[in-house]
């Protein structure tokens, strides 16, 4: 390794080398920065200049965290920590605990990660830094929000909001606002959700933050789609792509490219869907972001599940789970969990759908996805249906309908056919009401595929009683 001459050694030239580490680490050449650390840091013990030492230590923590190094970033994080807090430097502490739970939280160690961020959170609000204390929270709200803790994110963002309404911070109140959108999302309540994007999106456009603004229009599309309204839907995701395209986002491109690919599934366009998929999917494996990665995945095995391609579906469902597992993605976990179910439903393979599914009820009862309760319970419903386990069937869907009444619409219409349908089952005559109802709305939302199915099973249940079997998998395969 290098050493500086001692004739030059001094503050500013040690200095000027941590300085060049931190423009080298910015840039993306980590193995630049680490050289020009590890000369400075040796520098630093020579002319016994603690503080100094300590920000290097730090620079170099967050130069191995970015090339995946966390053990050793996580080793010179902490001796910067114990240095920092030994000279008493408030400052220096707060970073380097940030820094830690930034790394945590990318080595998916949730405790160590909540651990130091309430750390820093703690010295932020001793020192009355308002503005730090504020992004502490929205980064603890955002991964209690990743980990499916709903009711401690909503905490965080809440005071949030109210905190950077008081020191007049746009940014940090349309990022609280659009992840309490998210957090009602997932709780059940789109109306709410609408409400609290649609104030985001006012706010990110008023300030110029286009990739605000592009991840708001996404969420509200994404409201549409589960209202049933997909052209909206539709409408809302493309702008947002093209706003990520124009800002060069490469990572909202590919979660758009996957979200107008959905709408087209829905279509029943499935080779266009395929398309905007797969190129979404490339763009996620380039920047190597592996949870867009394993959503892919899922949606692209959903379109093979509606194909009647359940091979390639498994292929592809499981190697999103795979993903979702590693990277401690609960609620993606879950939904690859209940879509691998309903193959097994589909092949008749019921063991093997009742195990996927109690897994992923478990888990969306844990994290408190109340729509992920309801897709679970509607397979339920099916499962049990085709075990002509008709009063346990009936009492899956109920509850299922119940969740989809209030939070996507062609759900609700599909699980209240499924009621007419094992009420006839159990010759039981409200079945004509609830098939009457099922046309009844279905006219209300967008053609599709689907809905047409939908409302040709329930004529046909309304004129003959009965529909067979084989109609039920039709309309999963679509779903």
């Amino acid at each position: 390794m290098i050493k500086i001459p001692e004739e030059l050694l001094d503050r500013s030239i040690v200095k000027a080398l941590d300085n060049l580490g931190t423009k080298y680490c910015e840039k993306g050449e980590i193995k630049k920065s680490i050289e020009c650390y590890n000369i400075a840091l040796e520098a630093a013990d020579r002319i016994k200049d603690k503080l100094l030492k300590a920000d290097i230590l730090n620079g170099l923590g967050i130069a191995y965290g970015l090339s995946k190094n966390f053990n050793k970033s996580v080793e010179y994080l902490k001796k910067s920590k114990k240095i920092s807090e030994k000279i008493g430097n408030k400052k220096l502490q707060i970073k380097v605990a940030d820094n830690l739970g930034i790394t945590y939280s990318r080595m998916k160690d949730w405790d160590n990660a909540v651990k130091f961020y309430e750390e820093g959170m703690k010295i932020k609000k001793e020192i009355l830094d308002r503005g730090g204390y504020l992004q502490s929270l929205i980064n603890l709200g955002i991964m209690y929000f990743t980990t499916g803790n709903l009711k401690k994110a909503m905490k965080c963002f809440n005071e949030g909001l109210n905190l950077s309404k008081e020191v007049g911070d746009k940014y940090g109140e349309s990022t609280c606002l659009g992840n309490i959108g998210l957090i009602y999302k997932a709780k059940g309540c789109p109306d709410e959700a609408l409400e609290y994007h649609k104030d985001a999106l006012k706010i990110n456009r008023e300030i110029g933050y286009k990739q605000g603004e592009a991840n708001n229009l996404g969420n509200i599309g994404h409201i549409h789609q589960n209202k049933g309204e997909i052209d909206k839907a539709l409408k809302y995701y493309t702008e947002s792509l093209n706003i990520n395209r124009e800002i060069r986002y490469k990572q909202g491109e590919a979660v758009h490219l996957g979200n107008i690919g959905s709408i087209y599934q829905i279509k029943g366009v499935f080779d266009k869907a395929l398309t905007y998929l797969k190129e979404g999917l490339k763009i996620h494996k380039e920047i190597e972001y592996k949870r867009g990665e394993a959503v892919h995945l899922g949606k692209i095995g959903g379109i093979y599940i509606a194909k009647g391609e359940f091979d390639k579906a498994l292929t592809y469902l499981k190697e999103g789970l795979k993903i979702h597992k590693e990277t401690g993605d609960k609620k993606g976990e879950a939904v690859h969990l209940g879509k691998i179910s309903s193959i097994y439903i589909i092949n008749g393979e019921f063991d093997n759908a009742s195990e996927y599914l109690e897994s992923a009820l478990k888990i969306d009862k844990k994290i408190g996805d109340k729509i992920g309760e309801a897709y679970d319970y509607k397979n339920f419903g099916i499962l049990y249906l085709k075990k002509n386990e008709f009063e346990k069937s009936l009492e899956k869907m109920k509850d299922a309908s119940i969740i989809f009444k209030n939070t996507s619409k062609v759900n609700e219409v599909q699980t209240l056919l499924y009621i007419s349908i094992i009420l006839s089952r159990l010759n039981n005559p409200k079945y004509l009401d609830e098939a009457k109802k099922v046309i009844a709305l279905a006219e209300n939302l967008e053609k599709t595929p689907l809905l047409n199915l939908i409302k040709k099973t329930a004529a046909e249940l309304i004129e003959k009683g009965s529909v067979p079997g084989s109609r039920i998998d039709e309309i999963e395969r679509l779903g």
